[in-house]
């Protein structure tokens, strides 16, 4: 007589074999990270933010932590800092930024692999609290599919590879969740409460990791003793407090981001500097409250590239009896204020991308691990069992496959070029570069000083005056503009034709040769915000840029 399916599982995955999967799985998906982080040509415009972060942290940590001007929590740049400060080369020297760079992709890559740990742990642990009569072969493999859905999902590839917070942050978020799971123990409240302040530290809603599963273990109803339910939250908050309380000190404020701009304050600063929102939003949408929602969904989608997102919440809504009355509701009750989060930072900023719902999708992903695995085990004794399950594996793993192979940052490969030639002009020492968020990223690899001018106004004639004003207040030495044929770089190529025209600034700027982006966007070829880095400098001794 056949041996049932479930006793076949459970023979062949092995927790022995489970083990050395898991970590096959790690050691592939590092190695795929650590290629993408080699071919990436340049990080994001956030990314050179949090290196300029890791560089005032490196210097003066309090000086830092008390300047309004930097915007991000600090534990990831901090520890972007602390790698850097252990590479060879001194701080200043003239090929420190690739030092700065692979120093924070070390950090992202790093964290990047512990998330898909925690991923398969998190799936593992969700099955056997969804299904716990099921075999425990069945749980393993949960695990793997939800470590390998992690390894694959676009989000996290590109955040490993650039030099952005996020796979830090998740880190620990979900460490925290995952110690709540086992329940209002002092051991794991403490630990959690820890691990949910450097999630804080890392970005400012990894507060609500702590709390979520401090509201978890206050309700859970494993522990019998009422006591232990109390005992647990309070140490999960002075785990927090402990963390948290020593940057509130040197910071004198409760976060880096709590002054920052709503989207019905989000205009120009009048002649000194633009906003301090300039550099971090390309875009702003005012959308009716009505459709905000909708939207943060549609981002969570996204996040997921559909197929992991629908597959979580329809393995949610499937089990949601289980999830409501067991300790599984902390990642319900996590995931919910994470997209309330994101929800308010599009009506109040008027800014939202799918990596800020990235967090949401990864506490889907056990739901869609376990949903997998209990198909799987079910098709198993059927006839065709085994195409079913191949055929929701492929349509599940492979859309993510294929955006996974993509090179982070790769429409913005000619900014190098263009940096590496105003970095090697010695007339240029100590220069201003004057532009948009986009050229952040060139200035600090040029070596220039860089100044911001509010790109996202609306109105032709008010980004043209915005523009001139920010001129004719700087002097800046180089003024950079993106141009091509899309809708948005041909109002640029409109402006620059109006800078060009107008009699106090036409007659002190000169277009200036920069290489492969210049011939690029005369060709109209690549991508559009990109491509066309233009510098105009001064071409008369009292021109624009010269004291």
């Amino acid at each position: 007589m056949q041996s049932p399916p479930v006793a076949r599982l459970s023979t062949w995955l092995t927790p022995r074999r489970y083990a050395a999967a898991v970590l096959l799985l790690l050691l592939i998906g590092a190695a795929w990270r650590l290629t993408l982080a080699a071919a990436m040509p340049i990080p994001s415009r956030d990314g050179v933010t949090f290196l300029r972060h890791g560089e005032a942290l490196a210097l003066d940590v309090g000086a830092a932590l008390r300047n309004p001007e930097l915007v991000q929590h600090p534990l990831y740049p901090l520890l972007v800092a602390g790698v850097r400060i252990n590479l060879p080369a001194e701080l200043h020297a003239p090929d420190s930024v690739d030092y700065w760079l692979r120093a924070g992709q070390s950090v992202s890559l790093s964290a990047s692999v512990a998330v898909i740990a925690l991923c398969a742990w998190l799936s593992r642990r969700t099955t056997a609290l969804l299904t716990p009569a099921a075999d425990a072969g069945a749980h393993r493999a949960a695990g793997l599919w939800g470590g390998l859905i992690a390894a694959l999902l676009p989000l996290n590839t590109w955040l490993s590879a650039d030099v952005m917070s996020d796979q830090l942050h998740a880190a620990f978020y979900l460490a925290c969740l995952g110690l709540a799971l086992h329940g209002p123990c002092p051991r794991a409240g403490l630990a959690a409460g820890l691990f949910s302040g450097l999630a804080f530290l890392t970005r400012p809603e990894g507060a609500v990791a702590g709390a979520s599963a401090a509201i978890g273990m206050l309700s859970d109803s494993r522990e019998k003793r009422a006591w232990m339910r109390i005992v647990a939250p309070i140490l999960l908050v002075i785990g927090f407090l402990a963390v948290a309380i020593p940057y509130w000190e040197l910071s004198g404020r409760w976060s880096s981001k709590e002054d920052k701009q709503p989207l019905s304050e989000f205009v120009s600063a009048h002649r000194g500097r633009a906003s301090l929102g300039v550099l971090a939003a390309l875009e702003r949408r005012d959308l009716p409250p009505a459709l905000t929602i909708p939207a943060a969904a549609w981002e969570t989608l996204r996040a997921g590239r559909i197929v992991v997102t629908l597959a979580g919440l329809i393995a949610l809504a499937l089990w949601w009896r289980v999830v409501l009355k067991g300790p599984l509701r902390v990642l319900l009750f996590a995931g919910a204020a994470h997209f309330g989060l994101t929800v308010w930072l599009l009506h109040r900023h008027g800014y939202l991308s799918p990596r800020h719902e990235l967090i949401v999708v990864l506490l889907l992903i056990p739901f869609a691990a376990a949903g997998l695995a209990q198909l799987a085990q079910r098709a198993r004794a059927r006839r065709w069992g085994r195409l079913v399950t191949t055929g929701a594996g492929i349509a599940v793993l492979l859309p993510l496959a294929i955006y996974s192979l993509r090179i982070p940052n790769r429409e913005a490969a000619l900014l190098r070029p263009v940096a590496a030639a105003l970095r090697a002009d010695p007339a240029l020492r100590g220069a201003l570069l004057l532009g948009g968020s986009n050229h952040s990223r060139v200035a600090y690899f040029a070596g220039l000083r860089f100044q911001p001018w509010p790109e996202n106004l609306a109105a032709p004639e008010s980004r043209f005056q915005a523009l001139r004003e920010h001129i004719l207040h700087h002097r800046p030495n180089l003024v950079a503009m993106d141009v091509g044929r899309s809708d948005e770089t041909g109002e640029n190529t409109a402006l620059l034709e109006r800078l060009r025209a107008d009699p106090e600034l036409g007659p002190r700027l000169r277009a200036r040769e920069h290489g492969p982006a210049e011939r690029a966007a005369r060709e109209g070829i690549g991508l559009v915000l990109l491509e066309g880095v233009w510098s105009l400098h001064a071409s008369q001794p009292d021109a624009v840029g010269v004291p």
